[in-house]
């Protein structure tokens, strides 16, 4: 279903139009987490990069690993 409406129903061309596919295929470079968490923006500070795991949920269980931020 799409907004209620059986997707065979729906024309193949509005159907494109409005959906789209993101892969969720996690991968890590061999660098410490926190070079892969900058990896879009090198210049963030660890400040950012700690706000970052906040934000995406992750930050508890970076904390849970004896190197931190520095782990590989």
């Amino acid at each position: 279903l799409y907004n209620g409406i059986s997707i065979e129903q729906l024309r193949k061309i509005s159907l494109r139009q409005t959906v789209s596919i993101v892969p969720q295929d996690p991968f890590l470079f061999s660098k410490p987490i926190q070079e892969n968490m900058a990896l879009a923006r090198q210049e963030w500070s660890m400040d950012e990069i700690h706000t970052l795991s906040q934000l995406v949920n992750i930050a508890e269980e970076i904390n849970e690993i004896p190197e931190k931020y520095d782990a590989y």
